[in-house]
């Protein structure tokens, strides 16, 4: 059953069914927060997903520099062949005149050759605060540069497993099991958090463990996106009524969604500007900006186009960096650039450039990441990383058009009809019909946990011994065969 059909069903059973948007709205409401508590209650098969995460290769460079501390600057210029991968890696200092700026330090942003850190040492009771460097460093600093936490795909529920297996890229030796550790059990074996290496086991984190500035702490208000018509040449935005949003992009990580700002385009020949604030004055550097669009009311040769649903504009690769002031190939706005002007090279706004944006789904800021041990320092010399298979309970997608259908199997979509009934008999104050609705999701809850969280009976095949300093006794690999 897609949305429409669920809340149909729902209207027949409570007998009430009013044509009033806003009760059809609540009734979509209901229905989605059922749907994804269902969704994450348990690590089901249908929602597993698989895919390759390259990690960012190790990189060492000397003879780099600071700029001075009159500016409070945070920056060091001269990193040659780092990339924007590795905003969120960490970064060690030496070979400053300071010693207050030499140690370890978390990338922030990447430009051009230049990187915008934070200090992540701190006192014994608060955070402490790095106003910039204390001293001015020409070509004598030395920096060494890893990626110690390793993100996952910001529709990552929860990581399942992690593995490599890419053969075409690394060969049939490439193939390899890793093992979870809890981080109680990392913290009581004490391992090395940058011995390198084969990586062996994985550590997961929900957000980062640093105790420094993450992309949901920083405040968004939808006042600081203005929208204008702004002449240019062709092509042009189609006449209709959109709604934009943004957000705030931090070492890679998209933060949540501001409220929505609804504009109209009248002008047959407009472009649009978008003036956005400079985040570099709350004092860091690396908060860029992106942008969503939806389709509100827009008509083009005759066909009416209305959605529900948002659409990523950075989802829109143009393997050009012009589509960007951060050096990005895709549309994002740079952290102290208060003005973005689009079209750009590449970027037709044209109906057909819009739709095919992808879907996006705000998840407020979380991004999954997981520590390898021992660290992988990648291809160093080909600047390439390592290919890590990660399997992971995918995060659901909020059903908004009426043809949205649930990510999981159709014989199982009843439960989300007597899961709505349940709360909406709470809400009409029928307390006898919501026992009766909670009693009947409870029992087809327990069908589908029967259904598709057993598996069939099979051999266990034994495995080879395992030991080392991560190991308490010798570990050896049970794996089950269907």
């Amino acid at each position: 059953m897609n949305l429409k059909q669920i809340r149909d069903m729902i209207s027949s059973i409570i007998d009430y069914d009013p044509n009033i948007t806003s009760y059809k709205n609540e009734i979509n409401r209901v229905i989605n927060e059922n749907y994804l508590e269902f969704m994450s209650l348990r690590t089901w098969g249908f929602a597993d997903v698989e895919l390759d995460v390259y990690t960012e290769p190790d990189l060492q460079v000397t003879g780099c520099s600071t700029t001075s501390t009159t500016a409070g600057s945070k920056e060091i210029t001269g990193v040659t062949g780092i990339t924007r991968g590795h905003r969120g890696s960490i970064v060690q200092v030496s070979g400053c005149a300071d010693e207050r700026d030499n140690g370890e330090f978390m990338i922030d942003d990447v430009f051009g050759s230049t990187i915008s850190i934070s200090k992540m040492t701190r006192t014994q009771t608060s955070q402490f605060y790095w106003p910039g460097f204390h001293s001015v460093n020409s070509g004598t600093v030395t920096v060494n540069i890893m990626q110690r936490y390793l993100p996952l795909p910001q529709d990552c529920d929860y990581p399942i497993s992690i593995n490599i297996r890419n053969p075409i890229e690394y060969g049939q030796a490439g193939y390899r099991s890793m093992y979870q550790l809890s981080r109680r059990r990392d913290d009581e074996l004490n391992l090395k958090l940058d011995l390198v290496g084969s990586p062996t086991d994985w550590v997961a984190y929900d957000t980062l463990p640093e105790k420094i500035l993450n992309v949901a702490d920083i405040p968004i208000y939808s006042e600081n996106l203005i929208v204008e018509e702004f002449g240019t040449t062709s092509p042009y935005w189609p006449i209709g009524d959109y709604e934009f949003k943004y957000c705030y992009n931090f070492r890679g990580v998209n933060g949540p969604l501001s409220d929505a700002v609804p504009f109209s385009v009248t002008l047959a020949n407009a472009g649009l500007r978008f003036t956005t604030e400079d985040t570099t004055i709350s004092g860091t550097q690396g908060i860029s900006k992106r942008l969503f669009v939806r389709i509100k009311d827009v008509t083009v040769g005759g066909i009416r186009y209305q959605e529900d649903i948002w659409r990523d504009c950075a989802g829109l690769y143009t393997g050009l960096t012009s589509a960007s002031s951060t050096g990005e190939k895709f549309v994002e706005i740079k952290d102290d650039d208060k003005s973005f002007d689009w079209p750009k090279a590449a970027l037709n706004p044209n109906i057909a450039t819009l739709r095919s944006l992808p879907r996006y789904q705000d998840n407020e800021g979380r991004c999954w990441r997981i520590r390898l041990y021992p660290h992988p320092a990648g291809d160093i010399d080909n600047n390439k990383g390592l290919p890590i298979r990660v399997r992971y309970n995918q995060q659901a997608t909020r059903l908004t058009e009426d043809f949205d259908t649930p990510k999981m199997p159709s014989d199982s979509h009843r439960y989300l009809v007597y899961r709505s009934c349940e709360d909406l008999f709470i809400k009409f104050n029928n307390p006898s019909q919501a026992l009766y609705y909670q009693k009947k999701a409870d029992k087809e809850l327990n069908r589908i946990e029967a259904k598709h969280l057993t598996t069939p009976a099979g051999p266990w095949i034994k495995g080879a011994y395992k030991g080392g300093p991560q190991y308490s006794k010798p570990w050896i690999t049970l794996t089950h065969k269907n």
